[in-house]
């Protein structure tokens, strides 16, 4: 199973994440500007230098990052890490 703490240590490394929640393709990736948070390929925030704020203020449908992936709510089958 893929943890949150997994999350967190990918990130660091500057690898990228998507993955499947609530019928959506969510995406973390690394662009020029910086780091980005996408939904079925459209940015949800700013860019961010620091991936680990980014994903601090991260929520989708009022559940956070941590929530989603510490309870194994997103789709496990669509976990995609580059």
């Amino acid at each position: 199973m893929y943890t949150y703490e997994n999350l967190i240590s990918d990130l660091k490394m500057g690898r990228e994440i998507e993955f499947k929640y609530n019928n959506s393709i969510f995406g973390i990736c690394h662009w020029k500007e910086g780091w980005a948070f996408s939904r079925d390929n459209k940015k949800l925030y700013d860019y961010h230098e620091d991936v680990i704020e980014l994903i601090k203020k991260i929520s989708i449908d009022n559940r956070t990052l941590k929530e989603i992936f510490r309870q194994s709510l997103y789709e496990e089958d669509s976990l995609y890490i580059m």
